[in-house]
C-alpha cells in the first residue's frame, strides 16, 4: 500500500524500481475486468504468474505490499536487477497442497506436517500483504511472505478447473 509509506520512502522505491512501477490504466482495468468477469464470474481456469497472481489476489479483495523491502523487516532479497536470470531465494512448500503434490518425491519420508524447502527464481518487489478470502497459501518465503496460493474451491485440473497464483 503506497499510502502507508512516507513520501521520501515512496520516492526512493519509485526511483529504485522505475521500470517496474509504470502503470497503464487501460491495461490494468482490462485485466481486472477480465479476471472479475471471466475467471471469478464464469469460472474460466486461471494460472496467474507474478503480476497475474497479484491481480487475482486484489480482484478477490486481498491486498499487496507496494514494496516488500520497504514495508517489512524481510531478510529475503526478492529482486536483483544485476542477476535477473540467476537470482534465487528459498521457499517452503506446504504439505497437503497441490504444489506439494507436484513435488511428491521431496515429501517422502518427512513428518506429516513438514514443509519442503525449494530454491526459486525471484523478480518482484511487491508481495501479498493479505491473502484474499477463499485463497490458501501453497508456499512461503523464510520470512512468512506468501509466494504462491490457490483456490481450493476451484482446483480440479483434471476437469479443467484451477485458480492458481505463484509469484
Amino acid at each position: 500500500d503506497v499510502d502507508a509509506l512516507p513520501d521520501d520512502v515512496t520516492q526512493e522505491v519509485c526511483a529504485k524500481h522505475a521500470s517496474d512501477i509504470e502503470t497503464d490504466d487501460t491495461k490494468d482495468s482490462l485485466e481486472m475486468r477480465l479476471i472479475k468477469e471471466k475467471v471469478l464470474g464464469e469460472g474460466v481456469p486461471y494460472l496467474g504468474l507474478c503480476r497475474g497472481s497479484q491481480m487475482l489476489n486484489v480482484a478477490m479483495e486481498g491486498t499487496l505490499y507496494f514494496d516488500v523491502a520497504a514495508e517489512t523487516r524481510t531478510t529475503v532479497r526478492h529482486i536483483d536487477y544485476e542477476n535477473y536470470d540467476g537470482h534465487r531465494h528459498p521457499l517452503s512448500v506446504l504439505p497437503h497442497t497441490p504444489l506439494a503434490g507436484w513435488f511428491r518425491e521431496e515429501f517422502q519420508g518427512l513428518k506429516k506436517y513438514a514443509a519442503v524447502e525449494l530454491s526459486v527464481n525471484s523478480y518482484h518487489h511487491q508481495g501479498i500483504r493479505t491473502l484474499a478470502p477463499g485463497l490458501q497459501p501453497l508456499c512461503y518465503d523464510p520470512d512468512g511472505l506468501v509466494e504462491g496460493f490457490y483456490d481450493p474451491g476451484m482446483y480440479d485440473p483434471e476437469n479443467g478447473k484451477y485458480r492458481v497464483g505463484p509469484l
